[in-house]
């Protein structure tokens, strides 16, 4: 049962079997960066019962943007979609981004608007930020870290793969992080309630 003000969202299963998350609307809210920039234009790639989806859909609504939803995340669509309404934004996985970045052209990638690609949700390497970087040079590349249980936690834009061995140092973003028995622990401001069922 959903209390007032929550929301159930579903983890992607990543470690198991997906499972139903309770979280607070408000929470949700806090996660969510205000910007000035009511011209962003955001692509939705995610499925809207995940948590990224609800992050993307929530900072649209937040900072009075536009979300753009492409009638299938093949190639094509995409690409179509991200010409014709002006992405100036667009988050994934990067298992999406190697499948877009191995197909697009130079000349293809140079039609789009896009000014900020967020990769999420899986460990990015090196070579990916590089294909990235060389497509769309003027664009911010930034690779967010979040859980559906933790939250958004804390995101990296240095152009290379890992956060910076001092974020175990110190508290950054959201969360506090410890290395414990070669696991790496987190404690976060934002996470969820609790499992629903």
């Amino acid at each position: 049962e959903v209390g007032s003000g929550q929301i159930v969202v579903m983890t992607t299963g990543t470690t198991g079997r997906p499972k139903a998350v309770r979280y607070k609307w408000e929470t949700l809210l806090r996660q969510v960066r205000e910007t000035e920039n009511t011209a962003e234009r955001w692509l939705l790639l995610y499925p809207l019962n995940h948590f990224a989806a609800l992050q993307v859909c929530l900072h649209v609504l937040v900072n009075a943007g536009t979300l753009v939803i492409p009638s299938a995340r093949e190639h094509q669509s995409v690409c179509e979609a991200m010409r014709i309404h002006e992405v100036t934004s667009v988050s994934a996985t990067p298992t999406f981004w190697r499948m877009f970045a191995g197909r697009i052209s130079q000349k293809e990638a140079e039609q789009l608007s896009l000014e900020h690609i967020t990769l999420g949700g899986e460990a990015v390497t090196g070579d990916i930020l590089q294909r990235l970087g060389t497509l769309f040079p003027d664009a911010t590349i930034t690779h967010v870290y979040a859980t559906t249980e933790i939250g958004s936690c804390f995101s990296v834009r240095d152009g290379r793969p890992g956060f910076p061995i001092e974020f175990l140092e110190r508290s950054v973003g959201n969360v506090e992080l410890k290395i414990k028995e070669n696991e790496l622990h987190v404690r976060s401001r934002h996470r969820m309630e609790e499992y629903a069922g």
